[in-house]
């Protein structure tokens, strides 16, 4: 089956190409779940001893964690592998965002739960919660064609802002990179019709490739929130964009609004929209200056005859 992206919201897309992935026949499922039931018997130490690389020591340490049976320097090392996979760059190895894959990020932040109860405040306070670090995991899963693991962040990122402004957030940060900016605009476009006026003014920064403004939003520099020094690294380090790398977002960009005559049409009308009710408001505001003097003067003149 294959849905176009343009054809439905962000959102809806998200959530469609979940379905058809986690979806499967009934044998399979109820194999699936006796599997789950007979890992869940073993335990973490078990685990540990069966693993054979990084990736299931991390789960095997996450569930001993979630048992309570994990020390605080453990807990310290399993924080900083979890941490390790996360990169706010463009550039990625062969192990980025590995532990922040569904099933390790869901041992994670039950690990995180379980340490918090304990008195442990470290790993929740390193889950990845801020909307800077969600929007940037998403765009990684859906440059690398991984919809179902970029759908999860997609959905954790409107559950934290909302869908109009959590389909803006992702779009500004889609549009920073060349392998995601055409489902950047589309985001954005959805965001803009639902009343967000960051997300139309982004857009119609896309339709001037010249502008300071467009090189600002399309630079891999929107940190957000995110204040740690790996992020002030990042932000310096891809500040250093080529011109080259610049030309082809320009191209990449001017290609995603052109391709859609709906979308330039309809961003046309806003901006003119938004011309009027400028001049509406500054008649407005001289209109109340007029009317402040006309009261002014009876008073005045009341003052001077006595």
């Amino acid at each position: 089956m294959h849905v176009a992206f343009g054809a439905l919201r962000p959102l809806t897309l998200a959530l469609a190409l979940t379905t058809l992935v986690l979806s499967g026949c009934s044998i399979e499922q109820e194999d699936a779940q006796e599997a789950k039931l007979a890992v869940d018997r073993v335990t973490g130490e078990e685990l540990l001893a069966q693993a054979s690389n990084d990736y299931e020591r991390f789960l095997a340490n996450c569930r001993i964690c979630i048992e309570g049976n994990l020390g605080a320097e453990q807990i310290d090392e399993l924080v900083a592998t979890y941490l390790s996979s996360y990169t706010g760059k463009l550039e990625w190895g062969p192990n980025a965002f590995i532990y922040q894959r569904m099933e390790p990020n869901s041992a994670f932040e039950k690990c995180a739960q379980k340490a918090l109860v304990m008195g442990n405040r470290k790993p929740f306070d390193n889950m990845i919660v801020r909307q800077g670090r969600i929007a940037r995991t998403a765009r990684f899963f859906y440059a690398n064609n991984e919809p179902a693991e970029g759908a999860f962040w997609l959905r954790r990122l409107v559950n934290v802002k909302g869908e109009r402004d959590g389909l803006e957030v992702a779009g500004r940060v889609f549009i920073q990179d060349l392998r995601t900016i055409s489902a950047g605009v589309k985001l954005l476009e959805q965001s803009a019709r639902m009343g967000n006026h960051n997300a139309r003014q982004m857009l119609l920064g896309l339709m001037n490739p010249g502008s300071t403004y467009y090189q600002e939003i399309t630079a891999n520099t929107y940190v957000d929130d995110d204040n740690s020094d790996s992020d002030a690294k990042d932000k310096a380090e891809t500040s250093k964009a080529t011109s080259e790398s610049k030309a082809e977002a320009k191209a990449a960009a001017t290609t995603a609004v052109a391709s859609n005559p709906q979308l330039r049409n309809r961003m046309a009308h806003q901006e003119r929209l938004a011309e009027m009710e400028a001049r509406t408001q500054k008649m407005r505001a001289a209109a109340m200056e007029r009317i402040k003097k006309l009261q002014a003067e009876p008073e005045a003149n009341s003052a001077s005859k006595q």
